[in-house]
């Protein structure tokens, strides 16, 4: 499947229709457009990603008959510049918070470090899984990699051994070490 790459509108020409509050991360009509009047929400709350972890993020921003995610017409709004393949990655993994400070440009490799542990998740860590007999096992893929740091025979132990996953993610590591379930 080939993606085609829309070109994305300029900033003066989403700062002439739309206005944005870096400290709250609202991003609204400053116009009257067809439907949308001055003052409400640019885009809709769309769901997506596969069915066991759904993910709620502002989408369906319809501009010139294009459709946009919001996070990537917010940073053209404020920076100026076209992210291109880059995403634009909420760094709190929160899609729906759309503050300055809570995005950053990211490769597909990257936003995918940054992302919530599994509901089905039995440890409460992500990339630590509980095996037989006590023990638990540290896993997770760099770059296409699958890393094995092996059993432990506790949690706390495992934990600890997380700290390679840590220096390789950098600053796209996850903030707190118990993620959000989605």
């Amino acid at each position: 499947m080939v993606k085609i790459h829309l070109s994305i509108p300029s900033q003066e020409f989403l700062r002439g229709i739309h206005s944005y509050d870096p400290d709250s991360g609202r991003y609204l009509h400053s116009v009257d457009l067809n439907t949308r009047k001055k003052g409400d929400h640019v885009g809709i709350i769309k769901e997506g990603g596969p069915i066991h972890n759904r993910r709620k993020f502002w989408g369906g921003a319809y501009i010139n008959g294009g459709s946009y995610v919001v996070a990537r017409l917010i940073w053209v709004w404020v920076t100026g510049d076209d992210p291109g393949e880059l995403l634009v990655d909420h760094e709190n993994r929160n899609s729906l918070d759309n503050r300055w400070t809570n995005l950053r440009l990211a490769t597909h490799g990257e936003n995918s470090r940054n992302r919530s542990i599994h509901r089905n998740n039995s440890t409460g860590y992500a990339n630590i899984y509980y095996v037989s007999g006590g023990r638990y096992r540290v896993s997770f893929q760099y770059e296409g990699q699958p890393i094995d740091l092996g059993t432990f025979p506790s949690l706390n132990k495992a934990k600890k051994a997380l700290k390679v996953k840590k220096e390789l993610y950098g600053e796209f590591y996850p903030k707190s070490s118990s993620l959000i379930m989605v």
